[in-house]
This record gives C-alpha cells, sequence and structure tokens, in this order.
C-alpha cells in the first residue's frame, strides 16, 4: 500500500516537472534562432554578433526557399526612432542585412510570399543591448 502511493506521487511528480521544463523553454529553429509564429508560417531571427539572419518556416519549422520571397525589416531604437531596411537572400533559404545597426532594441521581420505578407516582432537580446538600456 505505501509502495503504491510513492510510485503514484512519483509520476506525478515527474508529469508536473516535464509539463512545466515543455512550457519554459524557449522554441529555437533550425537555424539556431528564435522562432515566432506568423499566420501559417513561423519566422525564425538570428541575431548574433557575426551578423543579422532571417528564414521563413512553414507550420511544421521547415525552411521556405526564399526564391520569388521578399524581406524586409522594420528597426526600433531606444529612443523611438526607427528604419526600414531592405534584406538581401542569403544560401537558399535565409535572407540578411549587410550591415544591422548591433543596438536596436526591436524589430519587425516582413517576408512578401505571393501577393500577402508575413510578419513577427522579435526583440534583440544581445547581451550589450540589454545591459545598455539598463543603465
Amino acid at each position: 500500500m505505501k509502495t503504491k502511493f510513492i510510485y503514484s506521487n512519483l509520476v506525478v511528480l515527474s508529469v508536473i516537472v516535464f509539463i512545466s521544463l515543455s512550457l519554459f523553454q524557449s522554441l529555437a529553429g533550425p537555424h539556431g534562432g528564435t522562432v515566432r509564429k506568423a499566420a501559417n508560417f513561423n519566422i525564425e531571427m538570428k541575431n548574433s554578433y557575426g551578423g543579422f539572419y532571417t528564414y521563413l518556416l512553414d507550420s511544421k519549422l521547415k525552411p521556405v526557399k526564399n526564391k520569388d520571397i521578399t524581406c524586409r525589416v522594420k528597426v526600433f531604437f531606444a529612443d523611438k526612432t526607427s528604419i526600414h531596411m531592405q534584406l538581401i537572400p542569403c544560401g537558399i533559404d535565409g535572407f540578411t542585412a549587410e550591415s544591422m545597426p548591433p543596438l536596436f532594441s526591436s524589430c519587425i521581420i516582413i517576408f512578401h510570399v505571393a501577393d500577402s505578407n508575413i510578419s513577427a516582432e522579435f526583440d534583440n537580446d544581445l547581451l550589450f543591448v540589454k545591459q545598455k538600456q539598463r543603465k
């Protein structure tokens, strides 16, 4: 009787731990970036010290080829100013910026696919940007 009680409590505790872990994990895309849902698609942004990349993904997180697709980004700064930038194709499924301003606070990535716009908003998660914004 005591063994059944301990076993059932362990099972319940294990389920709670697994559910809580899945709730707090951020969704990472196939290129190692952050993913946001956008209409019937997903958008992945990978912003690193080496560059800014974005990818259009299908509903199953598979990259969509960049042929016949354009991408632009609206970049927002802490002082409430913003700029628009056209991104250039990179590889077979990505887009990149020739020179991305490093201290932006957030951005909206907009893909133009078959006469429709697909967009999502992202924060700049680079460590030095977050530290600078706190000061």
